[in-house]
């Protein structure tokens, strides 16, 4: 990146259209690159659909429903195992899931 600024710097344009046009194009492309790679911007990473959990004619929207809210409460459970309440929730989200 220094070499380019150093090149543009030591370079000389033409007074004329050509030159000016010539000489904004190279201090917008030196510009460019290093915002580039100063921000890093990332791109965002897309979100997959949710696949089907299974096929079977049983597991409806309902039963779905509950496992994901019985796996919240899991996760939540794991976090914090010393909690009463939360514990209580769970077990009584795991008998209606069954």
């Amino acid at each position: 990146m220094q070499k380019k600024l150093n090149e543009f710097m030591n370079s000389d344009f033409t007074s004329d259209l050509n030159g000016t046009n010539q000489c904004v194009t190279e201090l917008q492309n030196i510009l460019l690159e290093t915002s580039k790679k100063s921000l890093k911007i990332k791109k965002s990473k897309r979100r997959r659909k949710i696949t089907i959990v299974a096929q079977k004619k049983w597991f409806d929207k309902d039963c779905r429903i509950k496992r994901h809210d019985l796996r919240k409460l899991s996760n939540l459970k794991h976090r914090d195992p010393t909690n009463v309440e939360l514990r209580k929730n769970y077990h009584d989200a795991l008998k209606s899931y069954k």
